[in-house]
């Protein structure tokens, strides 16, 4: 079964957008203004798990995860595709770069997860996961991550997805009931689409 996916645009040039482990597709959604309409055709990824793809249950691993994303390019019929991931998908980007080289012509990770991964004690990773159970935990994840600039906004978000009770709601295997944060405001920035996109990928 295929992952689930939006797009936006138009073009040959095929861009495939990942999202990170507590978030979905909608999470890139604040880009959405500044990214080129033609000359290129942007597609949003929900992994296995997550937002449309919820679904779609799996192992969840990062081959698994790798060869759903490069099977998602199959269906656009594209031998060359650029990919643009953030955190955990930093990792499948990588992988993908490392299994299908001839195919990626490049690649934007936004804090990317290291190919080697990295290294946590019980205690850190009993903190990691409380984030999908635990609102307090998830505030303080967020809050750490952002400085406590977009909190507001998290709330907001989870008033507009008619949510109730925990920011992330698990299924059994992870995280699977997202909530997007907006970290800019379309009009806020310096991004240029038009010159800044070909330069970036």
């Amino acid at each position: 079964m295929s992952i689930r996916y939006t797009t936006r645009g138009s073009g040959e040039d095929l861009v495939i957008f990942l999202h990170e482990w507590l978030g979905d597709s909608q999470n890139w959604e604040a880009i959405f203004p500044y990214l080129p309409t033609t000359g290129y055709r942007h597609v949003f990824a929900d992994l296995r798990g997550y937002g449309l793809s919820k679904d779609i249950s799996g192992s969840y691993t990062l081959d698994e995860a790798a060869a759903d994303v490069f099977a998602l390019t199959r269906q656009f019929n594209s031998n060359n595709f650029a990919i643009v991931a953030h955190s955990m998908s930093g990792l499948i980007a990588q992988h993908i770069s490392h299994t299908h080289r001839d195919s990626v012509r490049g690649m934007m990770l936004i804090s990317p997860v290291p190919a080697s991964c990295f290294r946590m004690d019980a205690a850190g990773f009993a903190r990691l996961i409380a984030v999908t159970t635990d609102d307090n935990a998830a505030r303080e994840a967020i809050s750490a991550r952002t400085g406590g600039a977009v909190w507001a906004d998290v709330v907001g978000a989870e008033t507009q997805h008619g949510t109730s009770g925990s920011l992330c709601r698990c299924d059994e295997r992870l995280c699977a009931n997202v909530h997007p944060v907006r970290y800019h405001s379309p009009g806020e920035g310096s991004i240029n689409a038009d010159r800044d996109f070909d330069r970036l990928l």
